[in-house]
Order: C-alpha cells, then structure tokens, then sequence
C-alpha cells in the first residue's frame, strides 16, 4: 500500500477538528496508560490495562492479568460491566513531569472468552503490543464498548465520536496515527534535535502571533529559580509541537502549527525545520 499524502492545514475551525481526532487517535492506539474503573461496584475496583489499542475492525481492546479481587468481584468472567476508562499520556520530554493529555469515556467492559480471543490473535486483529500481554502467561483479552469520548489536553474539553476517532485509525480511508506509541521517542529526538536556541525562538514567535499556533496556558511554578530559563517539548503530532518553556518562574505552554501534517519521520524533519526557519525570519533583526 502505497504511503498517505500529507495535507495541507487549511482553516482554523477545520485544523482544530484535525488536531483533536489526531489526538484523539493516538491515545486509543495505544499512547499514554489506560484504567478501568468500574464505578457502579461498591467498592470500586479498578482494573489496570498493561496494553490497549485499536483492533483492526475498530474496536477498542486492552490486555491485562486479571487481580484476585478482580476475580472476586466478578470483573474476570465474561460478564458485560459498565465502566469509565480513563487514558492518561504524560509528557514527551521526561524533564516536564506534566499530562499532557488525557481521555475519559464511559462504555461497557467485558473480557473476550478465551478462544474467541485465540481466534482474534492468530488472524492478527490484535495490535502487536496488545498481542504480547494477551498471549502471556496470565494474560487476557478485553473489549470496551463506547459511543462517546472526552478529549483532555491544553486546548480544553472536546467531546468526540468514538466511531469517527476508531474509524481516522483503522477505517477504509484511514491513515495510522503519527507518531505511533514506539514512535514518540524518534519525533521528541526529531524535535529537541533543531536545539534550545531554535525551540526558544519558535516559542516566542508563536506567542508573538508570527508564527502559526496558539497560546494556551500560562501558570507559575512554585520554587522555580527566576533566572532559569527552559525550553520543553510536551508533545509531538502529525499537526504540530506542543512546547512548555519555563521562564521568569513562568511556565508558558504553545503549539506551534505545522504547515502540512506529517506522516512520517521524514515528513516531520521537515516540518520541523520549516517552522524553525520561519521563526528565525521574524525573529532575526532588521538592520
């Protein structure tokens, strides 16, 4: 299969849909760490998943080993169970020990019966790291049910349609979601790469409004040395960077807009170093 265009970003309305369902994407793929919790039990269990991700029909699975409380109560048998799954991603750059996004849905849970899950393994409609645990010893499979997902990341709240994200991933039309959760260390390298002078530069450009992004949060960091001054990448998608620099006990949180999606590593080297480029334009002195 030959690999996707990248697009162009057109309108701000559109872009922001774009972002959101990227997002969006990447966390039911597999990014950041996932929770059941399974809020109508008294007491509330919660189920922690080592793996999920997205089947290739669109569906959103999670492995794990089953806890003996969680045989217990009842959450182990075959038995749908409402439940909130919670998927929280932290920061690209381990120095910012910030969320950078989160995701909140309400749906059913239910582990897969064992041979349906055998059967599901050997066709290969489990992603590969859901597959390992799945497969290990202890191991199970899980599908969640979900109409409805909460996105949760610098830019606020927004709700979206588990059926659209499930099916920008793995429909007819889909593309793979960029990075990919093994991929993320390559674009944080890819980004940190174009170093903290260009990154500062690009932050400032942005927050000046000539270069395209947004400003989405400023907040002050408690003890933080007045004259430290820190350049951070949060996170990387196929839309943009999110940056964090700490400054003036100020930490300021930008995204910086690609100017076409990036598809691949390829692709966002080149992102990268055109919108350094252009922050260099606007910030370079005029004599």
């Amino acid at each position: 299969m030959a690999a996707p265009e990248s697009e162009p970003i057109t309108d701000d309305q559109s872009w922001r849909a774009t972002r959101a369902t990227s997002l969006a994407a990447r966390l039911l793929s597999g990014a950041g760490s996932l929770a059941l919790v399974a809020y109508r039990h008294d007491p509330v269990p919660v189920v922690d998943a080592l793996a999920h991700g997205l089947s290739s029909s669109g569906e959103l699975l999670v492995a794990g080993c089953p806890s003996a409380q969680s045989w217990e109560m009842g959450l182990a048998d075959s038995t749908p169970v409402d439940v909130r799954a919670d998927i929280m991603k932290g920061s690209s750059d381990p120095r910012a020990e910030v969320t950078a996004s989160g995701m909140h849905l309400l749906g059913v849970f239910e582990w897969i019966p064992d041979d349906i899950a055998s059967r599901m393994l050997a066709r290969g409609e489990v992603p590969p790291r859901v597959a390992a645990v799945a497969a290990s010893t202890g191991g199970r499979l899980g599908v969640v049910g979900a109409d409805r997902v909460l996105l949760h990341d610098s830019y606020g709240v927004t709700p979206l349609a588990f059926s659209a994200v499930a099916a920008s991933a793995t429909g007819a039309s889909a593309r793979m979601p960029f990075p990919a959760p093994d991929e993320e260390l390559d674009a944080l390298d890819a980004v940190a790469g174009c170093g903290d002078e260009a990154l500062m530069g690009l932050h400032t450009a942005v927050c000046e409004g000539t270069v395209r992004g947004d400003v989405l949060l400023r907040r002050a960091v408690p003890g933080a040395c007045p004259h430290h001054d820190q350049i951070l990448c949060v996170d990387v998608d196929r839309t943009g960077t999110l940056l964090m620099r700490v400054r003036h006990g100020v930490a300021t949180t930008v995204f910086a807009r690609f100017a076409e999606e990036a598809t691949s590593a390829h692709e966002l080297n080149e992102q990268c170093v055109s919108l350094i480029k252009d922050s260099a334009l606007v910030n370079t002195p005029r004599i």
